[in-house]
């Protein structure tokens, strides 16, 4: 009978921490050519992903929460001017500060387009844990 040594160089680990503080799902599920996995988004991008998915969810779409999303898809069907540009501006406000917790000094910006009849979003912050600056944009249009 022989007994292992799990310090031994045979079974010593291959495996080194990694420095990701978050990672989520993409929701764009690429596949990893090698690992035939989907590819997870990780720090930054994930947390890009979260803002963007809570600004654009509408209010009902997540089940047993009818309050979550910053439901700002609602304001398309309305006149674009400035208090239709006010309550968007609002509402990322609302929604980013209730939900979302791993961000702080978010500066929210809209612009709209009046010819075009779309909203122009863009929403810096920064990450509580690292500190890193980070910004995302996006565009509200109306499908026609």
């Amino acid at each position: 009978m022989s007994i292992s040594d799990k310090n031994s160089s045979e079974y010593r680990s291959n495996i080194t921490a990694q420095n990701q503080l978050y990672s989520d799902l993409n929701l764009f599920f690429p596949i990893h050519p090698n690992k035939k996995d989907i590819i997870p988004v990780t720090d930054v991008d994930a947390i890009k992903q979260s803002v963007r998915n809570l600004v654009l969810t509408n209010y009902g779409e997540k089940l047993f929460n009818p309050k979550f999303g910053g439901n700002v898809t609602s304001y398309l069907f309305e006149n674009v001017n400035r208090y239709t540009q006010l309550s968007i501006y609002t509402e990322i406000n609302s929604i980013l500060a209730k939900f979302e917790k791993r961000i702080t000094d978010v500066d929210v910006r809209v612009d709209d387009d009046i010819d075009d009849n779309s909203y122009n979003i863009a929403i810096s912050f920064r990450i509580k844990t690292s500190d890193e600056l980070a910004e995302i944009g996006f565009a509200l249009k109306r499908l026609r």
